[in-house]
């Protein structure tokens, strides 16, 4: 009677330790962040459109952070009737750009990462404020890319966990019955 309930307990643990990873399924917004190839602009720069799509006619913000996680672009602008906006951003310089898009809750619809122009100097014009003004306008289409699932983090200490949870289980029942013979 004992074992049969720790191996009831043991099973019902398993698939508790399981449920965060499937309740992490569909985290945030729905929405996608796209970029085109960068084309040269000069003095060391390239623009590329980046299309950020969401609900229709929420206001969509991009935000560009440089390799130095320091913000390069923000821009704020309706979506269209297809819940797109597409941005026109300048980059220098060489590194890693990462573009998040938002909607007006705040929520992030999805990102891209994209590689500067290799060996490009200075900076791009930028206001007051440390962004770059933009032009944009509501047009774009969506890729049909599937939104983050959260799998990629996170799970390999999840599976650590059920697994050492019932490896000692597995001792407990060992020890459970040779201490009933």
């Amino acid at each position: 009677m004992k074992v049969t309930r720790l191996i009831a307990v043991l099973v019902a643990a398993f698939f508790v330790l399981l449920a965060p990873t499937a309740a992490q399924a569909y985290e945030g917004s729905e929405g996608d962040v796209v970029t085109t190839p960068g084309t040269p602009s000069g003095n060391g720069c390239e623009t590329r459109q980046v299309t950020v799509t969401g609900q229709p006619g929420d206001t969509l913000t991009l935000t560009v952070r440089g390799p130095e996680g320091n913000v390069v672009f923000r821009e704020s602008q309706p979506a269209g009737p297809d819940g797109s906006a597409t941005f026109t951003v300048e980059v220098c310089g060489p590194g890693t750009f990462t573009g998040t898009g938002t909607d007006q809750d705040g929520g992030v619809l999805g990102s891209v990462e994209f590689a500067g122009p290799a060996g490009g100097q200075g900076g791009p014009a930028s206001g007051d404020d440390g962004t770059t003004a933009g032009t944009g306008s509501s047009s774009g289409s969506s890729t049909g890319n599937l939104p983050a699932t959260g799998m990629e983090s996170g799970t390999t200490l999840g599976l650590v966990g059920a697994l050492a949870l019932l490896l000692v289980g597995g001792v407990t029942l060992v020890a459970a019955r040779r201490k009933a013979l």
